[in-house]
């Protein structure tokens, strides 16, 4: 069984399924809690994506965050951090936080820059992110869908 990604009208997997049967939760209420968005349409496989993430305080002090990303292909990733790369998720007990003890009771706006693999396939991404507290999921959030382009060599490595 597939879910749609919502907002994208593409199949989203595992991962979208997965996130709502553990979470049995749903956005923050009223605009509350974690909201991602990507701010281009279209990217380059191989190049960075700017993240936005905000923060609309929830009641909760702190928080862990696991960041991942819907591939055209289906299958789910969560981003290990700047320099590390992406890792197949196989479920929130093996998945490491992008963040831990994250405040989540301060309205703040946070971009960050992920890098997307060349060898990646080209088409429709979506990134996804659980908020956890001791360890449960609270709230599942997506940004909205891109559309990731393979480049030649010379574009992945800067122009050369």
């Amino acid at each position: 069984m597939t879910y749609s990604r919502i907002g994208c009208g593409v199949a989203a997997g595992a991962m979208l399924l997965l996130c709502a049967a553990l979470s049995g939760q749903t956005p923050a209420p009223e605009g509350k809690g974690l909201h991602l968005s990507v701010q281009k349409d279209s990217v380059t496989l191989g190049s960075n994506v700017e993240l936005h993430l905000e923060i609309v305080p929830d009641h909760l002090a702190s928080v862990a965050i696991v960041l991942g990303i819907i591939r055209p292909d289906e299958k789910m990733y969560y981003y290990k951090g700047q320099a590390k790369g992406f890792a197949l998720f196989e479920g929130f007990d093996s998945a490491r936080p992008l963040a831990t003890d994250f405040p989540f009771n301060t309205s703040m706006s946070v971009v960050q820059s992920v890098a997307l693999p060349a060898d990646w396939p080209a088409g429709k991404y979506q990134f996804i992110a659980a908020v956890m507290k001791d360890g449960s999921v609270i709230e599942i959030d997506h940004s909205n869908c891109f559309t990731a382009t393979a480049g030649t060599r010379e574009k992945a490595e800067g122009g050369k």
